[in-house]
């Protein structure tokens, strides 16, 4: 991802499917050993998919998307790391070459 915002289904803004917003987080976590990763996002497409088809869990006045809905990825993805007790990465420094 370049960081460029997409137009979403609907209008919103961020990753258009459930499987970029996905890819987004991990990406968030990618400092992490490929095993943690891999237990913080286990399900991670299904529960989003499962939350989207819920009507009961959003509002009327929220805007489309999964932005929209979950957050940023990068913020879901500092969500994912506090639940775990994990700490945030920090800034990232660039590595000279």
């Amino acid at each position: 991802m370049n960081g460029t915002a997409r137009v979403a289904p609907g209008g919103g803004t961020g990753p258009a499917t459930v499987a970029d917003y996905a890819a987004e987080v991990r990406t968030h976590l990618a400092d992490l050993p490929q095993d943690q990763v891999d237990d913080l996002t286990d399900g991670l497409e299904a529960d989003l998919a499962d939350a989207l088809a819920d009507p009961t869990g959003r509002p009327a006045d929220m805007p489309p998307g999964l932005t929209a809905r979950f957050g940023a990825p990068a913020e879901y993805a500092r969500e994912l790391r506090a639940a775990a007790g994990l700490p945030d990465p920090g800034p990232q420094v660039p590595v000279r070459r």
